[in-house]
């Protein structure tokens, strides 16, 4: 980091605090110190309150460095009445923008609406700002769309096509973040598949590995033991898996350094797994060995084709409450390049650790809590 580092805690204003990811970075930021507004709508408000109580259970230094503020993130002004958006415009250090709508079902208009709207008007926010020193936008590494093989920090309109309506919507938003770059300090984060913490194995039970391993631990008590269980080999691709921790402490220590504004950094593992390896830690977890299929002809097969893939997913996920869209990550053909994230960590102690040793702790969690 060669910048000048912050020294007093910016207060920051955090959209999707009570989201996936948000709820982390919530507690990364009441840990550093940050006085934290957390913009809600008024139906998220219990769910608010809810983790707030519990980050203060945790570190009762936490205590009061939560503010709450009921709003409307596709509103002109956020929703916010005219004293309290006034005084936001002085106060706000750091605005970082976690809320979006991640659900593929989703109509694409209103992905549209929330992801692209509701960014921009976070974007007209920032410029009224008086003291705003960063503008963290929460993007997504899956804005490469179907763009085969290295996709650099540096790049977003490539050509792409997209075949998930949620990354669209992330590319659009990420283009108009960009855009305001040139009147605004601004970083892009882009976060891979969101897996759950990597300390404590937490997650929700319908993110992150965890509909897979529904599917493989329900398939492992029903079929047969003399039956092969059939699994992709994809030793040449990789998962571009991100721990829910690892991201928000990287994206903390890029924002402490202003000379970081103007980049777009990749949070996925530096050394992710592949899908070979997801598939053994997959049989060894379950204890059954699963039989390698390579991935080509794999998704040929009218009966095992993505589309297929993903239906027959959800009734085996169903049980546990969760979403196949973990599959869809499996038939990316993409590498993620983090040139600009491990320059910009630099000797910040902030590095993604091994995915052997996170892959098992969310194994445990979810038998613990899901299985």
């Amino acid at each position: 980091m060669n910048g000048q580092v912050e020294s007093d805690p910016p207060e920051v204003l955090l959209t999707g605090a009570t989201g996936f990811f948000g709820r982390t970075l919530l507690e990364t930021f009441t840990r550093a110190g940050h006085r934290v507004r957390a913009l809600v709508p008024p139906e998220s408000r219990p769910a608010l309150r809810a983790l707030v109580a519990r980050l203060e259970r945790r570190d009762a230094a936490a205590a009061g460095r939560v503010v709450p503020l009921e709003g409307d993130m596709i509103s002109p002004g956020l929703g916010l009445d005219a004293v309290t958006l006034e005084a936001l415009t002085s106060s706000v250090g750091w605005i970082v923008h976690s809320a979006s709508l991640t659900e593929p079902a989703m109509h694409p208009r209103r992905l549209e609406e929330v992801n692209v709207r509701g960014t921009d008007q976070l974007v007209a926010f920032a410029h009224r700002c008086t003291n705003l020193k960063m503008f963290a936008h929460m993007s997504s590494a899956f804005v490469s769309g179907d763009y085969p093989g290295r996709f650099y920090e540096d790049w977003l309109d490539v050509g792409q096509t997209f075949s998930n309506p949620v990354a669209r919507s992330k590319f659009e938003a990420e283009h108009h973040v960009r855009a305001a770059s040139r009147s605004l300090p601004v970083v892009v984060m882009r976060p891979g598949f969101l897996a759950g913490e990597a300390r404590t194995g937490a997650c929700d039970g319908d993110r992150g590995l965890f509909p897979l391993y529904g599917i493989a631990t329900g398939l492992a008590v029903t079929i047969p033991v003399w039956w092969p269980l059939l699994a992709p080999d994809g030793r040449d691709r990789h998962v571009p898996i991100t721990p829910n921790d690892y991201a928000a402490e990287a994206t903390l220590a890029i924002l402490r350094d202003p000379s970081n504004a103007g980049r777009t950094y990749c949070l996925v593992d530096p050394d992710p797994p592949t899908v070979r390896d997801l598939v053994d830690h997959l049989g060894e977890m379950v204890g059954r060995p699963l039989y390698r299929v390579p991935m080509r002809p794999l998704t040929r097969i009218p009966m095992l084709g993505p589309g297929r893939l993903l239906g027959s997913g959800h009734a085996v996920t169903r049980r546990i409450g969760g979403s196949p869209i973990s599959l869809y990550f499996l038939l990316l053909r993409n590498e993620y390049d983090t040139t600009n994230t491990r320059a910009a960590l630099g000797d910040s102690g902030v590095a993604c650790p091994p995915f052997e040793d996170y892959l098992k702790q969310y194994f445990d969690y979810f038998v613990e809590h899901h299985g």
